[in-house]
């Protein structure tokens, strides 16, 4: 005979003081999920396998310097892991696999966006200090429409000369495209005569931030605070030579293989290609197919809250 012939539940749970919501609750809760909630019931939550494999993306070294939305991107375009972003930062919150980045104030103004590739770049220099007191001077320029890094320099020293050189460099990555806009800060290296030289032989306009522009140049600044707070000040960068071998690296890594939310989950490289969005690059099948087999794995598992 059902127990609840002899003792209605709602008789039950005002006998013992417990709330319908709270009942429910624990009857739902699986000790088989990492999340604690009825597999069955909540069949398009995460299987085992696949937290397994979330957490190794979000603790693996070769990711450690990657946001978490470039990492989910990754393992979507790669087929490794198949989830919504808000999965990824809902599973993070829960085990506190990897700290969240510090939100940073967001401007007043429309930030400065370019239509096109080549439309507008960003130069600026970065220092860092390696363990035998060397300080390294990291020269960028940035692409404002793909982000793709396009030239970088490591010098022991600050002036319009590596400046030139670094404009240079990424000047010979344009065809046939109208000449970019340079932003810049008020910087001894960005005016000078070597740099107005090698602007005016390329027509190019320099634009100094903040005050030509009321934009900052803060597209190529966020790249600084990437490569130094996620990577560089991480690991013990010696001299000068070791310190070229991880710039080279981070910058090679960013616009190759680290896929960004802003770009519609393609990479710098592709966007600056001329690549539209990793839909183009994507198999949806192969989405569906996980989530199916996600939810038919989940429905599948015996379940103690399902059984009574």
């Amino acid at each position: 005979m059902s127990a609840s012939k002899i003792l209605p539940l709602r008789s039950a749970l005002k006998f013992f003081g417990i709330s319908r919501n709270t009942f429910y609750n624990w009857k739902t809760q699986c000790g088989l999920s990492p999340i604690k909630l009825c597999r069955k019931r909540f069949s398009h939550q995460l299987t085992s396998d696949e937290v397994g494999g979330l957490e190794k993306l979000l603790t693996a070294p070769k990711f450690r310097h990657w946001g978490i939305s470039s990492i989910q991107l990754w393992a979507k375009r790669n087929n490794v892991l198949h989830a919504s972003l808000n999965t990824w930062y809902k599973y993070n919150q829960l085990f506190r696999w990897r700290k969240m980045k510090q939100r940073y104030r967001k401007a007043s103004y429309l930030p400065l966006r370019a239509s096109q590739p080549n439309e507008y770049w960003h130069a600026d220099v970065s220092i860092h200090q390696c363990l035998n007191g060397t300080k390294g001077y990291i020269y960028t320029i940035i692409d404002n429409a793909t982000r793709k890094i396009l030239a970088w320099k490591i010098a022991n020293h600050l002036s319009g000369k590596m400046m030139k050189e670094v404009i240079n460099m990424a000047s010979k990555k344009l065809r046939h495209n109208k000449p970019p806009k340079l932003v810049v800060d008020g910087g001894s290296e960005n005016f000078n005569h070597e740099v107005s030289d090698i602007l005016q032989a390329k027509k190019m306009k320099r634009l100094q931030a903040s005050v030509d522009i009321k934009q900052s140049n803060s597209m190529v600044e966020a790249v600084f605070r990437q490569l130094k707070h996620q990577f560089l000040l991480k690991q013990s960068i010696h001299n000068l030579s070791q310190l070229k071998e991880k710039v080279d690296f981070f910058f090679t890594d960013a616009n190759q293989n680290k896929p960004l939310k802003v770009l519609d989950g393609i990479t710098p490289d592709e966007a600056y290609r001329g690549c539209a969005s990793y839909e183009e690059i994507t198999n949806k099948a192969e989405a569906s197919k996980a989530i199916k087999q996600r939810i038919k794995q989940n429905q599948e598992q015996w379940c103690i809250s399902c059984s009574n």
